[in-house]
């Protein structure tokens, strides 16, 4: 048996098929997913956050503020570069890494000079990205981004318990709303 790691295409294909089974892509907007877009805003204090999900060729965008985005190639997207990551991916000047300078992102409207993403995992598999977005640069220390994992998390338990709902034909919303720091203090 091939292990993930010696065979690309499999797992590729292995991925694609998990993806797929969530029935997630091309579905209208949910309000699960757009709470977890508007907390990484009010968290961060950027303009710009996506939930995003990809197949083998393109990123669908299930949620996002500050950014209308439907869809691209994925041959376009920066968030490519964070689903292959393992960690969060943080690019803090998108003039300045060659991964970005060239993206129309950045160099046409919005002009986005910063990007932070992490992988939404499911089941061993990076299924898509949560990602903050600026118009300003930002140093890479600036931000404690350990929160966008857990925002990645809060997206995969999301999907699981969506999933599980459509096969048992329960329908509601799987987590509780949450509250913002400054509610707390």
């Amino acid at each position: 048996m091939l292990s993930r790691k010696s065979n690309p295409t499999v797992h590729e294909e292995q991925r694609v098929s998990m993806l797929r089974s969530l029935n997630i892509m091309d579905t209208p907007k949910e309000r699960s997913f757009d709470l977890i877009a508007e907390g990484l805003v009010q968290l961060y204090a950027v303009p710009m956050a996506l939930v995003n999900f990809m197949d083998g060729t393109r990123q669908f965008c299930k949620a996002s503020v500050g950014l209308e985005l439907q869809s691209m190639p994925v041959t376009q997207s920066l968030c490519r570069y964070a689903l292959a990551a393992d960690d969060v991916l943080i690019i803090p000047d998108t003039r300045l890494d060659a991964r970005s300078a060239s993206h129309p992102f950045v160099i046409g409207q919005p002009e986005l000079r910063f990007y932070a993403g992490v992988p939404i995992m499911t089941e061993g598999f990076r299924i898509g990205t949560v990602c903050i977005l600026d118009t300003q640069p930002h140093a890479a220390g600036e931000f404690d981004l350990s929160a966008l994992t857990y925002f990645a998390g809060m997206v995969a338990v999301t999907l699981q318990a969506r999933k599980k709902n459509s096969r048992s034909g329960v329908d509601y919303p799987p987590y509780r709303v949450w509250r913002t720091r400054a509610e707390f203090n």
